[in-house]
C-alpha cells in the first residue's frame, strides 16, 4: 500500500514511474482519479486504464 500523503506532495509522476509504480497501484491504494491528475498523470494515460473524471 502507497502512502498517500508522502507521495502527494513529495514525488511527481515521473519519479514515481522510475521507482516502477503504476496507475493501478495508487489506484488500488484507495487514489482517486482526481489525484492522480493533481500529482500530473495526464487525461490519455488515465483513459489507457478507463478511468474518467
Amino acid at each position: 500500500m502507497l502512502n498517500k500523503k508522502k507521495f502527494m506532495f513529495e514525488y511527481t509522476v515521473q519519479d514515481l514511474r522510475e521507482f516502477g509504480f503504476t496507475v493501478s497501484d495508487f489506484i488500488t491504494s484507495g487514489y482517486t482519479v482526481q489525484e492522480l491528475i493533481n500529482i500530473g498523470y495526464t487525461d490519455k494515460e488515465l483513459r489507457n486504464f478507463n478511468l474518467y473524471l
